[in-house]
């Protein structure tokens, strides 16, 4: 099997077209070959350090996603201030006809 014989050649030269690949097929979009890589890089028991940045990457906007989600559905609360609402006594008692100058 093809995966028995890259495990004996050098890690160093795997490694490097392992990552190679992977971003290669990442920037092209190429679902399948990346999918394939991911897999390879399993089995050979390599972290991908570009694999590795890319999740957490999605990770991170994945968050930022959340948390604006989060932001859009809360109601924004505020403190009711009744003196502030209703004003003084003084303005309570405020009588509509007394501005009004006499003639």
């Amino acid at each position: 099997m093809a995966v028995d014989v890259l495990k004996k050649y050098p890690r160093s030269e795997t490694s490097k077209k392992i990552e190679e690949n992977a971003k290669i097929a990442y920037e092209s979009g190429n679902v399948l070959k990346l999918a394939g890589i991911i897999y390879l890089a399993k089995v050979l028991e390599y972290d991908s350090d570009y694999l590795k940045q890319l999740k957490e990457q999605q990770e991170q906007s994945e968050a930022v996603k959340a948390a604006e989600e989060k932001a859009e559905n809360t109601v924004n609360t505020f403190e009711l201030d009744d003196q502030a609402l209703f004003g003084s006594e003084e303005v309570q008692v405020f009588s509509p006809g007394s501005y009004q100058t006499r003639i």
